[in-house]
């Protein structure tokens, strides 16, 4: 089985893969945006004795375009490669994946636990919330293609009218959730003051001003590469008292977050001497993205990743980019309370939950109108926070 973008191949070659295999209509129906999308970046399964598997495609054509489930290309890869995983291990073992059952998917989780045939620590095991995620995308898939029962009304298929023999439909959809392990729940743990300062000292920049603004934003690494030199010129022409900067999301959102001044401060130093140095080395200059990397090119997720964990290497210690974000929420949560504790009536909880802005979270939406964020008293937090975080750091 091979997992191959579309983006890795010419567009001819890739209308002849999907008119090879009956798709000639999908291509000529969509929009000149999904287009675009399908020819530059679009899994394709391949398998080794079959060759394109046109269930696969299917599926992710409908959690693409159909549906709409996402738009998001990082998302789009993790279905991809969760089915991707189940029909490897399908093809290396000779199943019948077109007919699913409950006790292959069970070995299959074992063999993703590491506990396959009884062996405790036969392989590494992959982590629970890993396995749950990869249980769902195989589930989904099956639910889509017509091998599992629905609770409900069956969704329309991607391609009406085609229909793929050897089904059975009398699986039950309950059996195949119970596949699902537990997972428990761990606290997120934040880090001390000393250690969000040693990793500001170890991170050369732009990483470190990306950290900084983990730590005084709460906002997401794949939010923070995202912010353009624009937006913080814009900044600098509004009220003072209004420093709020739109950044892309998760799952294609627009959210909102405060920049402190001092956060500010050490943004422009950085736009006026290191990004003016490394915009230099390229002769394209990128005008858009604000952290630029030592060639020039958009800073990614991925190398602010591999700086971190160096630091955390030097430093002895382990963190991650998201501890960031938790450490963000429970600075803030620790100084609303101190200011309920001198009489000011403030939710320490609702207010993190709404800076935080967790698509994910329903009961957070239900209130999030009902805030009044920011408020002088979450400002002078979050202004307190930006001054420790940039304490003794210049450019």
């Amino acid at each position: 089985m091979r997992l191959i973008w579309t983006s890795k191949l010419p567009c001819s070659e890739i209308q002849q893969v999907l008119t090879s295999a009956g798709h000639a209509d999908v291509l000529r129906h969509l929009s000149d945006t999904d287009l675009w999308r399908i020819t530059k970046r679009f899994p394709l399964l391949l398998s080794d004795s079959e060759g394109f598997v046109e269930e696969a495609f299917g599926f992710l054509f409908d959690v693409a375009f159909v549906r709409g489930s996402t738009r998001s290309s990082r998302t789009l890869s993790t279905y991809a490669e969760s089915l991707f995983s189940w029909l490897s291990y399908a093809e290396q073992r000779h199943l019948q994946w077109r007919r699913p059952k409950a006790q292959i998917l069970a070995e299959y989780r074992d063999h993703m636990l590491g506990t396959e045939g009884g062996d405790q620590g036969s392989r590494r095991a992959l982590a629970r919330r890993t396995v749950n995620l990869r249980l769902s995308v195989v589930i989904a898939f099956y639910e889509h293609i017509g091998c599992i029962q629905r609770p409900e009304e069956a969704r329309p298929p991607a391609f009406p009218g085609r229909s793929f023999p050897g089904r059975d439909r009398s699986s039950s959809r309950l059996a195949f959730h119970r596949l699902r392990v537990r997972v428990y729940s761990r606290r997120p743990k934040a880090l001390t003051a000393d250690q969000c300062r040693a990793l500001s000292c170890q991170l050369r920049l732009p990483h470190r001003l990306v950290w900084q603004w983990a730590l005084c934003t709460g906002l997401r690494t794949c939010s923070l590469v995202r912010i353009t030199l624009r937006s913080i010129y814009g900044l600098r022409q509004r009220a003072p008292t209004d420093r709020t900067i739109d950044v892309l999301a998760k799952g294609g959102r627009m959210v909102s977050a405060h920049v402190p001044e001092a956060l500010l401060r050490a943004t422009e130093m950085y736009i006026d001497t290191d990004r003016v140095l490394a915009a230099g080395r390229r002769a394209e200059h990128n005008e858009e993205a604000l952290f630029l990397n030592c060639y020039g090119r958009p800073l990614s997720s991925k190398a602010f990743y591999r700086a971190l964990k160096r630091a955390c290497r030097r430093l002895q210690f382990t963190s991650h980019p998201h501890q960031a974000r938790t450490s963000f929420a429970t600075y803030v949560r620790d100084g609303l309370e101190a200011l309920n504790r001198k009489g000011h009536q403030v939710d320490a909880v609702k207010v993190v939950q709404s800076l935080l802005a967790h698509a994910d979270a329903r009961t957070t939406e239900q209130y999030l109108e009902s805030i009044d964020v920011p408020s002088l008293d979450v400002l002078a937090v979050l202004e307190q926070l930006a001054n420790s975080a940039t304490l003794g750091q210049s450019s």
